[in-house]
Formats: C-alpha cells, structure tokens, sequence
C-alpha cells in the first residue's frame, strides 16, 4: 500500500499546484501553492516509484485513494 499511498499523495500535490494557478486567488498565494506542489508532486511520485510493487490490485487502490484523501481529511483537524 505504500506506493499505492505515495502515488495517491503525489496525484494530489500535483492537482493542488495546477489548480493554485487556475483558480481566481491573489497572485502570491498561487506561487507559492504552484510553487510547493509541483515540486513535492515530483519528489514524491519519484519515491512511489522507486517503492516495491504492491501485492494486489485492491491493495494499490485503496492505498492511492487513501493517499488522495488523507490531506482533505486532515485539514479541518489543523485550523
């Protein structure tokens, strides 16, 4: 489930930089939400791929859907 989880988490960092620029937010928030999300989306889908194989289909699934979801489940126990 790790590479599963890694690339979940990469998908995600990936989607959040794209989006910080396409969606109407002050010019400074979206470098540096473009800024930090790519790179770390590059870092980190780098890392799911140097992972071993998952041992089943399921397994990457939920482990990517999980790796999707977790930063959404996690924000509203920051603010």
């Amino acid at each position: 489930m790790k590479r599963g989880f890694l690339f979940g988490v990469g998908t995600f960092l990936g989607f959040a930089g794209l989006t910080g620029l396409s969606v109407d937010r002050p010019i400074l928030e979206s470098v540096l939400l473009a800024g930090i999300g790519v790179p770390l989306c590059l870092v980190t889908l780098s890392a799911a791929s140097r992972a071993p194989p998952n041992r089943s289909r399921l397994h990457a699934v939920v482990g990517w859907l999980f790796g999707f979801f977790v930063i959404d489940a996690v924000s509203p126990l920051a603010s």
